[in-house]
């Protein structure tokens, strides 16, 4: 199912150089953006229960686990929830930070399934972020105190407008963020949230996956300089399109 796709000023995409790790959709073999996803606590829960989530809800990230420092003892670190501006969409994101390593996942402002999960982590005073580790052990789970607060609060107003209308907002969001993070430019303009880790040495970021807001796959072939961002698109470049295959 492909998304609807609108005219932008952007220029074709050169690829970021961690792309050939990203996971493979099934159904087509292209590069998929990595994912995120709101899943039960219960998927992330050990077969001993000795390693547990305190929400009912924690959302999950598809990342690199060797580009972010899980082992090193007592690492300064921070969780952070807010908004950003990535192209001209506005972008509600999650951040976990480790020493010089950084978490992001990118959730579509336009998509109620995001708020109700931000409501039920409201109503549960805490929220959880996690990832899978490598060797089939426990997930690394990231927790903290959360409020919705105000300010995110004046971005909700497009989810409740009618389906096609969002269907529109979500088409404009995907082509202004996934072209974001498969070009680098959401690394370039990350910036630390761990003063005594000014610089950033790895950021990863995913898109968070609902029944709303697809995949995205990309589409590479022979780069032509000087397209325009619908050309590249179309040709070459980011393909709006839900990766049937791929799963969480």
């Amino acid at each position: 199912m492909k998304t609807k796709q609108t005219k932008s000023k952007q220029k074709h995409i050169k690829t970021t150089k961690h792309m050939n790790r990203w996971r493979r959709d099934f159904a087509t073999e292209l590069p998929a953006i990595p994912q995120g996803a709101f899943v039960p606590a219960s998927d992330c829960t050990s077969d001993d229960g000795s390693h547990r989530s305190k929400t009912s809800l924690v959302l999950r990230g598809d990342f690199d686990a060797s580009r972010f420092d899980i082992s090193t003892p007592d690492l300064p670190g921070k969780i952070e929830v807010g908004w950003d501006l990535v192209g001209r969409a506005v972008t509600l994101v999650f951040r976990v930070q480790r020493g010089a390593d950084m978490l992001c996942w990118y959730a579509n402002p336009a998509d109620p399934h995001i708020w109700e999960a931000l409501d039920i982590w409201g109503a549960e005073g805490r929220l959880t972020l996690s990832f899978r580790l490598p060797d089939g052990g426990p997930e690394a789970l990231f927790g903290t105190s959360y409020e919705l607060h105000q300010k995110l609060q004046e971005i909700r107003f497009p989810s409740a407008f009618p389906k096609e209308a969002r269907a529109t907002l979500t088409a404009a969001y995907l082509e202004n963020v996934c072209p974001a993070i498969v070009s680098g430019e959401i690394k370039r303009k990350t910036r630390s949230i761990v003063p005594e880790y000014p610089r950033l040495r790895n950021v990863q970021a995913c898109i968070v996956q609902t029944e709303e807001t697809g995949g995205v796959v990309v589409n590479m072939v022979d780069e032509k300089p000087g397209e325009s961002f619908l050309d590249a698109v179309l040709r070459r470049g980011v393909e709006l399109a839900v990766p049937a295959g791929t799963r969480h």
